[in-house]
């Protein structure tokens, strides 16, 4: 995941770019090793990859909500960041304004004292969540006429 966000953050290193299949097939392994492994984390690392790589580059909307679900049923719907992911790949590049505040509501909603392992994590999240709210009108064409 790690490696994954390096190359995410350094869209225009094309060393880092040419990376990206190698930090998915390592994902990958480890999916098929222990599915369930950190409560869903692999599945979370899922969402955004194959919900960022939509169309030409590979990805899939339909693995990456199935991934989506997965992550949720392991940790129980006590995360956020689940949703603040396929909202902030799938409903941005869908220009589904409706689903992106629907997700990321459900990620506000998340009781951030209900899970204290996930505290920190599900703060930040809700902090992304909510900048996206705020910034929704430069993510997608409608802006907020919808």
């Amino acid at each position: 995941a790690g490696w994954a966000g390096a190359i995410a953050a350094s869209p225009g290193d094309p060393a880092l770019t040419a990376d990206l299949p190698l930090a998915g097939a390592l994902a990958g392994r480890a999916l098929a090793l222990d599915e369930a492994w950190g409560e869903g984390a692999i599945h979370e690392f899922f969402i955004a990859y194959e919900g960022a790589r939509i169309g030409a580059l590979g990805g899939s909307e339909q693995r990456a909500r199935e991934h989506l679900r997965r992550a949720v049923d392991l940790t129980g719907g006590r995360k956020a960041s689940p949703y603040v992911a396929l909202a902030a790949t799938v409903s941005v590049q869908r220009q589904d304004l409706a689903e992106f505040k629907a997700l990321l509501a459900q990620a506000l909603a998340v009781d951030v004292a209900a899970a204290p392992r996930w505290r920190l994590a599900n703060t930040l999240s809700q902090r992304k969540a909510r900048w996206l709210l705020d910034h929704a009108a430069d993510l997608f064409l409608e802006g907020e006429r919808q």
